[in-house]
């Protein structure tokens, strides 16, 4: 269960108290407890939201265990976020696309980004299109949503409020700073604040600019901006103050850091 996902499903339920608004930002997001099958048994997600002024909810996703119809010790929580809904998004932003070193590599650019060992996904979220350029801090890349069968409930291409396969490639170009100059395996953690300026329209083409602004090798987290726009610059997601956290390393037979590099 992605960040991404878990982004999409809070602000569909806080949709349903913001009577028809527009959604304009989230806060405070953050993955507590990453959502897994656990020996493959399928696990029942609550997802709740309530109001916590007159234009925010904050949500949640909490699993239980139940057994013979009754709940096993204390739920978990998985994720939670608050979200704000206008009358209207926030006022249009535009930024300059970075002219970056370019990248080069050896082999299918798919094949090396989406190797199964380093915890990215096949399928619907192979969304990353082009390196275009990135020069160890700053990564511009080419994103689109190609996939056109059945999502979640068996429904083909969605009406997303937040598109989770466009934002976890927001999510890729981040961890792609990582993979090009660490050794470590990166998931989303928390976001400090995202803004949503602009509906992002399933299987449109976009960028993503994306630049490490701190980490900790203490508390093993990378911290991120990020901007998702079009080719002319129109913003249309930015995110502020995004956390990945290092859970592995990646093992040398597994590392393609090496087929990668900034010309």
């Amino acid at each position: 269960f992605l960040g991404s996902t878990g982004v999409e499903t809070m602000a569909e339920v806080s949709a349903q108290l913001a009577k028809g608004k527009t959604l304009a930002g989230l806060r405070d997001f953050t993955i507590p407890y990453g959502i897994k099958l656990l020996q493959g048994k399928p696990k029942d997600l609550i997802v709740k939201a309530h109001k916590v002024s007159d234009n925010e909810s904050e949500a949640s996703i909490i699993s239980q265990f139940v057994k013979d119809g009754k709940p096993m010790g204390e739920p978990t929580l998985h994720y939670k976020g608050t979200y704000r809904f206008e009358d209207a998004a926030p006022a249009p932003v535009k930024i300059e696309l970075p002219k970056l070193p370019k990248v080069e590599w050896e082999g299918h650019l798919k094949e090396l980004l989406y190797h199964p060992k380093r915890l990215f996904m096949f399928g619907n979220f192979d969304t990353i299109d082009n390196i275009e350029g990135c020069d160890g801090k700053t990564v511009v890349m080419k994103l689109h949503n190609k996939w056109k069968g059945p999502f979640f409930q068996n429904i083909a291409s969605p009406a997303f409020l937040t598109d989770p396969v466009v934002m976890d490639g927001v999510f890729q170009a981040c961890g792609f700073i990582e993979f090009m100059v660490g050794s470590e395996s990166i998931l989303p953690y928390r976001i400090s604040s995202a803004t949503f300026y602009r509906h992002v329209e399933t299987h449109g083409e976009y960028y993503c600019v994306a630049t490490q602004v701190g980490r900790s090798d203490e508390e093993k987290t990378r911290v991120f901006n990020a901007d998702l726009c079009d080719k002319d610059g129109n913003v249309f997601v930015r995110i502020e103050g995004f956390q990945m956290i290092a859970v592995a390393k990646v093992s040398p037979e597994d590392s393609v850091s090496n087929k990668f590099r900034m010309v």
